[in-house]
């Protein structure tokens, strides 16, 4: 009568390997186990670590998509972006000058080309930083001049000067060019527009060409 062996599978695995090893070494051993023996279930959580792992046996089509966290990679594995060196935008503002008389203002867009008669404010959305302004106008002959400004109030009730003048120049007579080193910010929800001030003997421009740089603080 054949007597069944009380040895647990497992058991008897290791037998095996054992009587393989003694007889023909770990290569005979490999052989004995046979494809696909061990499986996932039977290697013990962190049994497998890094320096057992043959270099390149591991590569990008074996990780599943999605899997890989920044936690996961070594430092320095994906470079740093740098950050905006100021973060600053450039803003644009220009219009036509219809009246040259003495003290003359005229409000325009702080934004894109402007018109004597058009929508000439902003709100602004959160707190703005502005500077660098820059202004182009014709040549200011004889003794003329003009003053621009970007300015800002709480609402359009003190226009055209607003409460708050934020950056601002004068084209001295025989220039075409001012510019200004000021800054400032506009409160959030504050409205902000330019203006422009004929000098005390008028202006000798037809155009005002401004620009300016803006950040979000």
């Amino acid at each position: 009568m054949t007597t069944r062996s009380s040895l647990p599978y497992g058991a008897l695995v290791v037998a095996l390997l054992l009587a393989v090893v003694t007889a023909g070494g770990a290569a005979e051993a490999a052989k004995a186990i046979g494809k696909n023996l061990v499986v996932t279930k039977s290697i013990k959580s962190g049994a497998v670590t890094g320096p057992k792992i043959a270099v390149g046996a591991v590569d990008g089509s074996k990780v599943k998509d999605g899997s890989l966290t920044a936690a996961d990679l070594a430092a320095g594995t994906i470079p740093t972006v740098p950050a905006p060196t100021n973060g600053k935008a450039a803003a644009f503002a220009s219009t036509l000058i219809t009246n040259a008389g003495i003290d003359f203002k005229q409000v325009f867009s702080p934004f894109g080309p402007g018109t004597p008669t058009g929508a000439f404010g902003a709100v602004a959305p959160t707190a703005l930083s502005v500077a660098d302004l820059h202004v182009l106008v014709a040549s200011q002959t004889g003794a003329a001049s003009i003053q621009v400004s970007l300015v800002t109030a709480p609402d359009f009730g003190s226009v055209p000067d607003g409460t708050s003048t934020l950056l601002t120049c004068t084209v001295p007579t025989g220039s075409t060019t001012c510019s200004s080193g000021q800054a400032a910010t506009v409160p959030a929800g504050n409205v902000f527009w330019m203006v422009s001030t004929n000098g005390p003997s008028g202006t000798s421009t037809n155009y005002v060409a401004a620009g300016y740089t803006m950040k979000v603080q």
